[in-house]
């Protein structure tokens, strides 16, 4: 004797059978995606920096743009390549204060085309002291630098 309920049940006169239409659905996902993919952007930086000097190393990259390079060795503070204030194991000397530091940024700044203005690059040694590090930041802020990335090693 068969089972009733594999029997196949007749509709009611009237009803209507529904049915799911995934193709607004497919276009959600797909619009979703597209933008997920456009605002993910990984991109990687090559910079040279000064022998011995060893940078911090991080988990989260960032995108890579161009911008004013300015570093904090064991023996200098350099804008672009250009030694501006000289260290001694990261500090500085008795009565020397940042004011080299400060003039170069005013005059790169001037220099600097608007898209890129106010845009720095930090590129700190990790033995390097917290305080010559807040500095170095006080300084190029108060010259208009307010947008300040740090550079790391990215960890594999």
């Amino acid at each position: 004797m068969k089972s009733k309920r594999f029997l196949k049940k007749s509709r009611k006169p009237g009803s209507t059978e529904m049915s799911l239409n995934i193709t607004s659905m497919a276009d959600i996902f797909t619009i979703l995606l597209v933008f997920l993919l456009k605002s993910y952007a990984v991109g990687a930086l090559e910079i040279q920096p000064s022998r011995g000097l060893k940078v911090p190393v991080a988990v989260h990259a960032d995108t890579a743009e161009s911008r004013l390079m300015l570093e904090i060795a064991e023996e200098a503070v350099q804008l672009d390549g250009e030694s501006l204030i000289t260290l001694k194991n990261f500090e500085l000397a008795e009565g020397q204060g940042l004011n080299p530091l400060a003039e170069a940024l005013a005059t790169r700044r001037a220099a600097l085309t608007e898209q890129s203005q106010g845009k720095l690059l930090l590129v700190a040694d990790s033995r390097a002291p917290y305080a010559t590090i807040e500095g170095v930041m006080r300084t190029v802020a108060s010259q208009g630098f307010g947008d300040l990335k740090l550079a790391v090693v990215r960890a594999e």
